[in-house]
């Protein structure tokens, strides 16, 4: 998935005068843990789009770390694509007066000065354990020509739902809902390309604000590069499968998987159906302007595109062999009667018309959907 934004924030020679904020507390492992309630709690798929923040991936996952660090006090650094260190004591928006105008002014042009390559750098590889797994940590890859950074958004440690639940943001910058898919990952990461990591601490010095080295933060571990070399035992799990054992105490069956899968994918369906008839509301025939933020208000390509990824990663699971661990013939047999069940028994009501879950399927795969708020309730949905 493509997210990065290659334009480099332009420091105008402005006479320095005031910070976005003045840090009086400093980062510790209790901060961390009020973060990692902040994403629990508080951090709901429309947060930044209720503050009309844009995003990509990377995006989003700096603005909340900027707003909790606001929120706080707290020193705050991100390196930006030209090199430099962006931080709470910068002073270029001193000439906005509103300090809340002020610190959005600076979240857009932090978005636009970095992307998860430079994210990347700002972090640091975690040991894949409770502790360390917690909501706030990114699973952030930088090997593909542009990346995607995407954050545990909570946890659940009885195997029966999806252990980890991520939620991101995508291209192109915009206002936006996250999504909100399960943990799906196959191949181990490696190293200085990808991974779970979690945000270096900056700290006050004498010269500035600077970033703690990765070394010296806790929890830090190369372990999920190391155990996935060849030759290491750990490498004969994908990399998915791991993780959730080493938190839950076993892998998931392939049963399991589906029935997570088919019932994220029907919520996030569900969950669709009053968005579009709200969107067409307000701009049915034509009456939102594409780019306008009522247009990306009711529009759905996030949530369409979650939808087809969901989608995806259940065939995946049914027929290919990404999933060979739990899945032998005899469950593989039970895997495809149960998803044949399921898309027959689940059903949604669109305009007084019953629709199956596997006609819903069939429609995204074959792009028949509608993510335009101007359109038809039933030109949305694929049935004009």
């Amino acid at each position: 998935m493509k997210c990065m934004l290659l334009s480099v924030l332009v420091l105008i020679g402005m006479q320095s005068k005031a910070a976005l904020w003045k840090a009086e507390n400093e980062w510790s492992d209790a901060y961390e843990k009020k973060y990692t309630e902040f994403i629990e709690k508080t951090v709901t798929p429309d947060y930044l789009k209720q503050k009309n923040i844009t995003t990509d991936c990377a995006d989003a996952v700096i603005s909340l770390r900027w707003i909790f660090a606001r929120e706080n006090l707290l020193p705050m650094a991100s390196l930006s694509s030209g090199g430099g260190l962006i931080t709470n004591n910068s002073s270029q928006w001193d000439s906005i007066a509103s300090l809340d105008e002020r610190f959005l002014r600076a979240i857009r042009d932090i978005n636009n000065a970095t992307d998860s390559k430079t994210l990347f750098r700002d972090l640091y590889p975690v040991k894949l354990n409770a502790q360390n797994l917690v909501a706030g940590t990114m699973f952030v890859n930088a090997t593909q020509t542009s990346g995607h950074a995407e954050w545990i958004a909570r946890t659940n440690f009885d195997a029966n739902n999806s252990v980890i639940t991520f939620y991101a943001s995508t291209v192109p910058q915009q206002v936006r809902e996250f999504l909100v898919y399960p943990f799906m990952k196959v191949k181990w990461p490696e190293k200085s390309k990808n991974g779970f990591m979690r945000f270096r601490w900056p700290v006050k010095s004498a010269s500035g604000i600077n970033l703690v080295s990765p070394e010296k933060m806790q929890g830090y571990s190369l372990e999920q590069y190391e155990l996935g070399q060849l030759g290491q035992p750990a490498s004969d799990m994908d990399f998915d499968d791991f993780v959730v054992s080493r938190l839950v105490g076993h892998p998931q069956d392939g049963l399991q998987k589906l029935q997570i899968l088919a019932s994220v994918l029907s919520d996030r369906i569900d969950n669709r159906v009053p968005v579009i008839e709200e969107g067409f509301k307000l701009c049915g025939g034509g009456k939102c302007k594409p780019e306008s933020l009522q247009f990306y208000n009711h529009s759905t390509y996030s949530r369409d595109g979650a939808i087809l990824f969901l989608i995806q990663g259940i065939f995946d699971l049914l027929y290919s062999s990404r999933y060979k661990l739990n899945v032998d013939d005899q469950m593989a047999g039970q895997m495809v009667l149960r998803w044949s069940q399921i898309q027959t028994d689940v059903k949604f009501n669109i305009e007084g018309r019953s629709l199956m879950l596997g006609e819903v399927v069939a429609i995204w795969n074959e792009a028949k959907f509608s993510s335009d708020p101007n359109d038809s309730v039933l030109k949305r949905w694929g049935l004009q």
